[in-house]
């Protein structure tokens, strides 16, 4: 794969269009002058780095919170940018991304190189495709990228897009958010090395991490200490069980309380008192019938007044026999009314007798039950307390199982050692193998930098650190095989670094792999003498391996004689500059 054309639906974008093999783009320095506007500007934001990025959004890279496209939003929502890429197969593949509506994206795979854009001439095979779904299209489709097939195209893209030069230090250590064990991890597999051998150690080391978490030293003592705990508790509960009958419903009458039973007794004071007056009124009209009526025997009245010569007038003897027999009738009437109210007062009485009778049954029937509740209630106590000693038996014989468990684990800590020292040995064994890949890319980078340093040798060295786990490392060497200290300042280690991705880039430009690379800033700074070296490599390396090189450079950095004789007007795709109000930028405007 490389770059063809890169443009906008923005006529103010400066569309680019690349080389097939090298490629610079400049950015011209504002002449000084003492216009304070003038001097508020910066031949380092023209837009160099954001073509990197941009590309880089072209080949469908997610947009995060650091991407320009996020953090000024609306000056790009509007934006569609189109990326034409040369494939391995000869054809040509436009790639459409609108910064709107990001998560879409559409494909159009041309036989012939695009003229000019004019979206009504294209046929577009695929149209907003949803990112992952498009992303596994262009990998596994359009760009065919099977050489490195435990992943995609974008996994190595690090590599290619070196946004600064010191980007990866010479320990290559991972300059990228993320694990750095996926990163030596890749760069294991990117030099021909079996990784999986570093994965199952990083597997075997992180189930020892957990079970050493898990396997106190004083393990054996813990479960001791809780065996014992769980015996005590079991003879807590047993006496508990021969307290209570646990067959029994001790289930009891909430309604009835103390409060119950004093309304009943109340009532049954109440209807005692009713009874008693009952009784003596019964009593009263008892008496009064039991007594005769007071009849006077006129016979003898009449003896007493001749025995006291008095003469008993016969009118008054007819009187008092009518008043004999009024005094009858009126006796026979109260007789008669004193048995009615008898009769009541007897019927009212058996009833007060009855309704006593059913009270005081009913409480003592709740005398029973409230007793029988404050025993249950005491029983009910005890069957709660046996339940938690329970529940506390189950969660110590738990405790005790996960401590056996964790017993079972020091012994497989063991057996994880001896196989993670086995992988520690087949791994040592596997950095140290001949291994085509990683011999053919150490050649050529020892022939890249040879070039440029003359006097010196390039080292790819692979060891293992006291982890055992991989370090990958690049230096420069003397012909005695002493380390120099050369690559420790920035420009040199820059190089070293570039020097690096060209060997990858070269080794794998047989494959379907990427065949482009974009080093940003390669050309500033620095001797002049290594940037002619490094021109002169960079040119013979394009033709030799098919490379498409990509680099930025300030104007000013490039105007030694020497190295603008190594650079053709064609070389220069394009000139960025922040003159006329930053029309001469990337995207034709400062931001």
């Amino acid at each position: 794969m490389k770059l063809v054309k890169i443009f906008s639906n923005k006529k103010e974008f400066k569309e680019i269009e690349f080389n097939e093999h090298f490629n610079i783009i400049v950015g011209k320095k504002t002449r000084e002058t003492n216009d304070e506007n003038n001097k508020k500007k910066d031949s380092h934001n023209l837009g160099k780095t954001s073509l990197v990025n941009l590309i880089d959004f072209l080949l469908l890279k997610r947009i995060n919170e650091e991407s320009i496209f996020k953090r000024h939003f609306n000056l790009f929502k509007e934006h569609i940018f189109y990326l034409e890429l040369l494939l391995d197969s000869g054809k040509y593949l436009l790639i459409k991304r609108s910064v709107e509506k990001n998560s879409k994206i559409s494909f159009a795979l041309l036989e012939s190189k695009l003229k000019e854009l004019d979206e009504e001439k294209i046929v577009w095979e695929h149209v907003d495709l949803p990112y992952e779904k498009a992303k596994k299209l262009l990998n596994n489709v359009y760009l065919d990228f099977n050489v490195l097939k435990k992943y995609d195209y974008r996994t190595y893209l690090r590599m290619i897009f070196l946004k600064d030069k010191d980007s990866f230090s010479k320990k290559m250590k991972n300059p990228y958010k993320g694990s750095d064990f996926e990163w030596k991890n890749k760069l294991l597999y990117l030099f021909g090395f079996d990784n999986h051998i570093f994965e199952e150690k990083k597997e075997l080391e992180e189930k020892l991490k957990v079970l050493k978490k898990e396997s106190p030293k004083n393990i054996t003592t813990m479960i001791d200490k809780k065996r014992t705990e769980i015996l005590e508790f079991e003879d807590n509960i047993s006496e508990l069980e021969k307290n209570i009958d646990v067959h029994n419903d001790y289930s009891f009458d909430k309604n009835v309380t103390e409060e119950t039973v004093k309304n009943i007794s109340s009532e049954i004071s109440k209807y005692n008192q009713k009874r008693y007056n009952l009784s003596i009124d019964i009593e009263k009209i008892s008496t009064a019938l039991e007594e005769e009526i007071n009849a006077i025997d006129l016979d003898q009245l009449e003896n007493v007044f001749k025995e006291v010569n008095l003469y008993f007038p016969e009118q008054l003897k007819k009187n008092y026999k009518e008043l004999i027999e009024f005094n009858k009738i009126i006796f026979v009437e109260r007789e008669k009314a004193l048995k009615n109210k008898l009769s009541k007062l007897s019927n009212e009485s058996n009833e007060v007798n009855q309704k006593l009778e059913f009270l005081n049954k009913q409480r003592e029937k709740n005398i029973k039950i409230l007793n029988e509740n404050e025993f249950y209630k005491k029983k009910a106590k005890e069957i709660i307390e046996l339940e938690i000693q329970k529940e506390k038996l189950e969660k110590l014989k738990i405790e005790l199982e996960e401590l056996e468990k964790k017993l079972e684990n020091i012994t497989e800590k063991t057996e994880i050692e001896n196989k993670h020292n086995t992988i520690v040995s087949k791994l040592k064994i596997e950095v140290s193998r001949d291994n085509e890949t990683y011999n053919d890319i150490k050649k050529i980078f020892q022939k890249i930098t040879k070039k440029i340093f003359p006097e010196r040798n390039g080292r790819i060295i692979i060891n293992l650190n006291k982890e055992n786990n991989p370090e990958f490392d690049l230096y420069l060497e003397d012909k005695l095989e002493n380390r120099t200290s050369e690559d420790d300042g920035g420009t040199y280690k820059g190089i070293l670094m570039a020097c690096f991705c060209l060997s990858i880039a070269s080794y794998y430009s047989r494959f379907n792999y990427h065949k482009f690379l974009f080093q940003d800033g390669m050309l500033e700074g620095g001797d002049n003498r290594k940037k002619k070296l490094l021109i002169e490599l960079i040119k013979e390396l394009c033709v030799e391996y098919d490379l498409q090189y990509i680099t930025t450079a300030i104007e000013d950095e490039i105007n030694d004689n020497e190295v603008k004789k190594l650079l053709d007007k064609e070389n220069i795709i394009a000139k960025l500059t922040d003159e006329d109000n930053g029309k001469g930028t990337l995207f034709g405007f400062q931001f």
